[in-house]
């Protein structure tokens, strides 16, 4: 009886709590933070790291409390959790959503010359952090110059690291490439220079079957050399027949949760035997998670497989960004058994060019594929913010005849090539429009413009719901109906003004303009779209403040779903402690059409999701309230407090919500 009038209680409190926040409401959260935290976004290492912050303040302001606390006091025992809590590698994605709750507590609690004066504290302890400049002096406003102090301890978490991630292939038929995979790993460890910011490191291991996957290797940002021996210590061996768990190892490393903006490097001689529905919608999906690109090495061993199926490799390079790449040079004649092969260059030179570009320039600014039957003419525009440009171009058949102009219309003849990939890069480019030629006889292409930046200019984007007067946060558009989207420009300081477009951009490269609120100056838009069926990303287009057009696309590629759930309560402010059995009551918003069905589950193996692994959905309705019971594990996972509720499509298997809860 009690947990049913619990429930009462939360479903009324849904539509009270909330009822006066629409986009606009949002938008001037997103503003306030943004603006808070505008310092890191001068260091490109760290931009990033603002959208977890945005999002943990959207959850905060877009959640409910059923014991009726006030703003002031979720925030005072959020901050209590971050205390309590380590900070580690498993807890920290969590831990920064726990920030951005902080951050919306402030937001709801505060006025508005309170808002600024935080606002303007924050920015000066980012410009002169301790012990440049002390803390301030504990003053009467207590929420202007306590909560800052609260806040200003925590943002270390913002702190810019990135993940090196490698999948080795173990397997006995790697003895003839394991050299070069191991050359080709080292180099890109000691590339320091190229990445600019601190990482740490994660080895897993490919093999087969499951039972010989070796533990997936952590390594702290200072111990590259005992992780540059871990690679070295690989020996070969065991596989059985050669497709490998690829899909299983690359899944291990995911699962002690790279830092965000990371990058994975997966080297194989085999096709995955593991490519199920399931693992490469987890793959992809941790990959978005973690905003990770996934290239590929890999090498086609006669010895093995004479035709190995790679287009699962493909597909996922293509959805996260990355490439697949040859390891060795499959032309060259087989030699006798046992003796090694030569590589396309016996140092692996030829590939650093390529690595480099991954590792310098993680920002896509174009993208797209097609045909090229009668030839094909892309123009890209290169704006002053731009201190690096990768312009990376993938073909079936023929790419010699591959054609790159420069701003005056000269041909640009430096370029680097590895197997059927094609690579133009350049440090301080020149600002202009430049253009690629791609030929009739190139077939199927693949191009993607990556740059790193002097002062980023970053696209983000959230989707809302209106439900009465009230905008509701959904983490994906829902197909078929019209959906609110909020665009926000970090960086906007270095934009001129008045000048901003946006439009739906699918991966043929076909526009939509999305018709955007006036610009108020706070580089934050509403605007509504029904999204298109097939995948799509957003798109800016504007000048900046020295008065050169310049284009940034949404970090991952976007596909409207048949159903989206907003979180209104998962335990307090989403914690919750060991041993306990807590509610979770979500909202689901529904297409038109045939029923969902679907599944929830946890992360962790030791948590349970009405009293078993799994819950299935089925809901009909085009608006549905759901409550599910959430048990915690009964004791700590080392070096892991945090967990998550999942929700998956039962049909694609992909992941639809995530709901993350700190353990405490």
């Amino acid at each position: 009886m009690k947990l049913l009038h619990l429930s009462l209680v939360l479903v009324f409190s849904c539509v009270l709590q909330v009822k006066s926040q629409g986009v606009s409401d949002y938008a001037a959260l997103d503003t306030f933070i943004r603006d808070a935290l505008s310092g890191l976004a001068k260091s490109e290492s760290k931009f990033k790291e603002i959208s977890p912050v945005v999002q943990g303040a959207i959850d905060f302001v877009s959640s409910i409390d059923p014991r009726r606390k006030t703003d002031q006091q979720r925030g005072i025992q959020i901050i209590q959790r971050l205390n309590d809590v380590s900070v580690d590698r498993g807890n920290k994605q969590v831990l920064k959503n726990l920030l951005g709750r902080v951050f919306g507590s402030v937001w709801k609690s505060s006025t508005e010359a309170e808002r600024a004066a935080f606002v303007k504290q924050i920015k000066n302890f980012i410009a002169n952090p301790p012990p440049s400049a002390a803390l301030p002096a504990k003053r009467k406003r207590r929420m202007t110059y306590e909560w800052f102090d609260e806040v200003s301890k925590r943002l270390y978490l913002l702190d810019g690291l990135a993940t090196l991630m490698f999948a080795i292939d173990s397997t006995s038929s790697m003895s003839r490439d394991i050299t070069i995979a191991k050359n080709i790993a080292n180099q890109i460890l000691n590339l320091e220079d190229e990445r600019k910011n601190p990482v740490d490191y994660i080895l897993s291991d490919i093999n087969d079957p499951v039972e010989d996957l070796k533990p997936t290797i952590t390594r702290p940002t200072t111990q590259l050399a005992q992780f540059a021996e871990d690679i070295g210590a690989i020996i070969p061996a065991g596989g059985g027949d050669c497709p490998e768990m690829a899909l299983t190892g690359m899944l291990n490393g995911f699962s002690f949760a790279p830092q965000y903006g990371s990058s994975m490097f997966v080297f194989t001689d085999a096709a995955p035997k593991d490519a199920t529905v399931d693992n490469m919608a987890n793959v992809i999906g941790a990959a978005f998670g973690f905003d990770t690109k996934i290239s590929f090495f890999t090498v086609t061993n006669p010895l093995c497989d004479s035709n190995p199926d790679y287009s699962k490799f493909q597909q996922i390079a293509d959805e996260t960004g990355g490439f697949v790449f040859p390891l060795v040079d499959s032309t060259l004649p087989t030699p006798p058994t046992g003796r090694k092969r030569r590589s396309i260059a016996t140092d692996s030179s030829n590939r650093l060019p390529f690595v480099t570009s991954e590792l310098k320039a993680h920002t896509t600014i174009y993208q797209g594929n097609g045909i090229s039957t009668i030839g094909k003419r892309i123009f890209f525009n290169i704006d002053d913010e731009i201190k690096f440009l990768a312009i990376k171009i993938q073909t079936d058949a023929n790419h010699e005849q591959i054609r790159l102009f420069n701003e005056k219309f000269q041909q640009i003849k430096t370029r680097n090539t590895l197997g059927n990939v094609v690579l133009y890069k350049f440090d301080n480019p020149f600002s202009g429009t430049y253009f690629t030629l791609i030929p009739r006889s190139a077939g199927s292409y693949r191009y993607t413009v990556t740059a790193a930046f002097k002062n980023p200019i970053v696209v983000n984007t959230k989707y809302f719901m209106n439900d009465g007067p009230v905008a509701r946060p959904i983490p994906h558009p829902v197909q078929g109906i019209q959906n609110k989207i909020l665009i926000s420009i970090t960086g906007y300081d270095r934009v001129t003004k008045h000048t901003i477009a946006a439009n739906i951009i699918l991966k043929d490269g076909t526009k939509t303009p999305i018709t955007l609120s006036p610009d108020n100056g706070s580089g934050a838009f509403e605007g509504s779209l029904i999204p298109p069926t097939s995948e799509y990303k957003i798109q800016i287009q504007g000048k900046t403040i020295g008065g050169k057009s310049f284009t940034r696309l949404t970090s991952n590629f976007e596909q409207a779903k048949p159903i989206a759930f907003v979180t209104m309560y998962a335990g307090e402010d989403s914690s919750v402690g060991y041993k306990t059995r807590t509610p979770s009551f979500l909202i689901a918003y529904k297409s038109p059409g045939s029923p969902f069905a679907g599944r929830v589950e946890t992360s962790l193996s030791t948590s349970k999701i009405n009293d078993g692994e799994i819950a299935n959905l089925n809901l009909s309705s085009a608006r549905n309230f759901i409550r599910l019971f959430y048990t915690s594990p009964t004791a700590p996972i080392a070096s892991r407090t945090s967990d998550e509720i999942i929700i998956r499509d039962n049909i694609s298997k992909k992941i639809l919500h995530r709901i993350p809860i700190l353990l405490y």
